[in-house]
């Protein structure tokens, strides 16, 4: 027994080293870009950088001439960002948990497979084709509104994916709780709203952290819904910008690099804390 048991011992260990090597060369590309992304961006972290508004090209032009720092920050960055992602959130949040719903208890309807169907197509579809019609559709209802355009964008991008959030933690769901519920004589809307989801209120939130926190850094669709704008503007009608729309911009301006690496650390920290509060909420379910 003993000498048969050398040969599986020998490969397990053998695979345990060699899935440790390729770990080790996979993660290294990883570590090497976040140890240049706070070497070079956390030099940039003031009070200015986040209260002003990005400097223009001939500034930035004249600062590096002249031998100065250029000066400037993302504010105008932050506002359009946090503009554009509320209204794909408010959009898209409410749109995909009724329709997952819908697919839910009505899996073998017709319109619930197309439903499904559509959501597949729509997360293979590409995000700059996503971007150019919405544009369109919006400066053809609304007569030329780039934020609310970039916020439709990231509404059809993230739509598919709460709603396949919702459907799968629904079918998480013991069938007995919904009929207890009509079986002590509450509506239909009152088993829903009051029982069913509260019961999965922290999973589903779980579920859509973790769709919506791609669309944070989505740049592509934005470069023709948003247009891109220096100014603060707090009107839908006007062109804005976004933090990725900054990066991107910077990265095209050789005298931007260093607030590029600014706004990239300052992006990438916001995705770390979102996927933070997502372990979190998952650690509090499983706890519980």
């Amino acid at each position: 027994m003993r000498t048969r048991l050398k040969h599986p011992v020998l490969v397990d260990r053998i695979c345990f080293v060699i899935v440790c090597l390729f770990s080790v060369i996979a993660l290294t590309p990883f570590i090497i870009l976040v140890f240049e992304l706070f070497k070079r961006g956390f030099k940039q972290f003031n009070w200015d950088f986040f209260t002003e508004t990005a400097p223009g090209s001939v500034e930035a032009m004249l600062a590096q001439i002249g031998g100065h720092p250029v000066t400037g920050g993302i504010v105008n960055g932050i506002y359009g960002s946090l503009a554009v992602i509320l209204i794909a959130v408010g959009f898209a949040v409410p749109i995909g948990i009724f329709a997952g719903i819908y697919i839910y208890e009505k899996q073998t309807c017709k319109l619930s497979t197309a439903v499904q169907y559509a959501g597949i197509i729509l997360k293979g579809t590409s995000s700059v084709i996503v971007g150019l019609v919405a544009y369109l559709w919006i400066s053809l209802f609304f007569d030329h509104s780039p934020v609310l355009a970039g916020g439709l964008s990231l509404t059809i991008l993230l739509l598919p994916s709460i709603i396949q959030s919702t459907w799968h933690t629904l079918l998480s769901i013991p069938e007995n709780l919904k009929e207890s519920g009509f079986a002590l004589g509450a509506s239909y809307s009152n088993v829903w709203f009051q029982i069913i989801l509260p019961s999965v209120r922290k999973p589903l939130l779980s579920r859509i952290l973790t769709s919506s926190t791609p669309i944070v850094g989505s740049t592509a669709p934005l470069i023709i819904a948003v247009l891109g704008s220096s100014a603060i503007n707090r009107d839908v009608d006007n062109s804005a910008t976004t933090l990725s729309l900054l990066i991107w911009r910077f990265f095209n301006h050789p005298n931007m690099v260093d607030l590029m690496w600014g706004a990239s650390l300052f992006l990438f920290l916001i995705v770390v804390m979102l996927n933070l509060i997502n372990r979190h909420l998952k650690k509090n379910r499983h706890e519980k």
